[in-house]
């Protein structure tokens, strides 16, 4: 199931950190800066409640450790422009010693028939390791979306226009992966399902059935 594959994806590099893996969960958007809203969902409130589900079940296992950015409506920035609350939810992964940030979103498309999920992770420049963990994080997530019956578009990398690392090498376009792979965080995140497209309220698992699948 998702969540136990995601703590699955943990095992291999808890070793590393002393037997303990510490996961920051970051619900996407808040009420200040609310993403998506279609056929009555308002994506804010859908990503909280994906994380709350997600929380409760990683903290069942022993050696998981986890934290959340936000766990109301509230941006963990306190306001503002949303380019320092996206800062802000990695500099909080940092402050928590994140093994692995994981920031949880559902997307919209002007084409109502767009479906299915996908996962954004790092890229391979600067701090490399982060893609190849970040990339593993995704696919086990991914394959467990699909096994929901979600239609998966892929675990995919984009690189920024013009933002370069440290190194001088591309950066990361999404800036929670990028300002995470500054602080050696490897940051992924998840698209779960469009709510742009109708059928999402007949074919997706309800957060119940999803939480026992």
């Amino acid at each position: 199931e998702i969540h136990e594959r995601l703590v699955g994806s943990e095992m291999c590099i808890r070793d590393s950190y002393n037997g303990n893996v510490v996961v920051v969960l970051d619900p996407g958007h808040d009420g200040t800066h609310g993403g998506s809203s279609a056929n009555g969902f308002v994506e804010a409130q859908l990503n909280l409640k994906i994380a709350q589900y997600c929380k409760a079940e990683l903290e069942e296992y022993y050696g998981v450790t986890v934290y959340m950015t936000r766990d109301s409506a509230s941006c963990p920035n306190g306001g503002g422009d949303n380019k320092s609350c996206l800062q802000r939810r990695a500099d909080i992964a940092r402050d928590m010693g994140a093994n692995l940030f994981v920031s949880l979103h559902n997307n919209y498309s002007s084409a109502s028939s767009a479906s299915g999920a996908e996962i954004w992770y790092p890229n391979q420049n600067y701090n490399p390791w982060t893609s190849q963990v970040g990339g593993s994080a995704a696919s086990c997530i991914l394959e467990q979306l699909t096994s929901l019956g979600l239609k998966g578009r892929g675990t995919q990398i984009r690189n920024a226009n013009e933002d370069k690392y440290p190194d001088g090498s591309a950066a990361d376009y999404y800036a929670v992966i990028r300002h995470c792979k500054e602080y050696g965080i490897p940051g992924i995140i998840v698209e779960h399902a469009f709510m742009s497209n109708s059928c999402l309220l007949y074919t997706s698992p309800s957060p119940r059935d999803a939480h026992e699948s």
